[in-house]
């Protein structure tokens, strides 16, 4: 992706200035690919155990009260809109 645009940012222009954006451009796109690089493997490394700790919260007894609560509330705002 990364050497993509740089050449199609060469091989579109023949302007020094756009040849010199071209390459800030990709520059950014590497510069922000290697500062989240590490976030995001730790992030996918923790993926199961994320997925699994937010399975078991909302699968509590209060969680799915409150849940339910919620979806009443919106449903008589939904009736009562509807009746206007």
């Amino acid at each position: 992706m990364k050497e993509n645009l740089i050449f199609s940012c060469i091989d579109n222009g023949s302007y020094l200035n756009k040849i010199v954006f071209c390459f800030a451009a990709a520059a950014r796109i590497i510069t922000k690919n290697s500062m989240r690089k590490h976030l995001i493997d730790k992030l996918q490394a923790g993926r199961e155990a994320d997925i699994k700790n937010f399975v078991d919260f909302m699968m509590r007894d209060s969680v799915q009260k409150m849940l339910k609560q919620y979806i009443e509330m919106l449903k008589k705002k939904a009736e009562a809109k509807a009746k206007k």
